[in-house]
C-alpha cells in the first residue's frame, strides 16, 4: 500500500494463476518460471497473447541458473530476475 499497489490474487500453480488473471484483470503479474501445471513462460506467453491481450507488466522469477529461461522471459517482455 506505501507504493500504490494492492495484492488481488495469489496462486498456487499456473492454471490457478491464469484463472485469476483473466478475472481479475491485474496491472502486474509475478510468477515463478517453474509452478506446476501452465509453467511461468507459458503463462508469460498466454498474457502476451495477441487474443488475450492484457494490458499487464508481468516480472518473472527463478531459482534456476540456466540463463536460457532469462532469455525466454525476455522474449516475451517480462521483467526478470534470476536468484542464484
Amino acid at each position: 500500500k506505501k507504493i500504490g499497489c494492492e495484492l488481488v490474487g495469489e496462486a498456487s500453480n499456473g492454471k490457478e494463476a491464469l484463472e485469476l488473471i483473466e478475472r481479475l484483470h491485474p496491472q502486474i503479474v509475478i510468477t515463478d518460471i517453474n509452478m506446476p501445471g501452465i509453467n511461468g513462460i507459458d503463462l508469460i506467453s498466454y498474457i502476451g497473447n495477441k487474443e488475450y491481450k492484457r494490458d499487464c507488466h508481468v516480472i518473472a522469477i527463478s531459482a534456476f541458473d540456466d540463463f536460457n529461461y532469462v532469455k525466454w522471459c525476455k522474449r516475451l517482455s517480462a521483467k526478470t530476475s534470476v536468484n542464484n
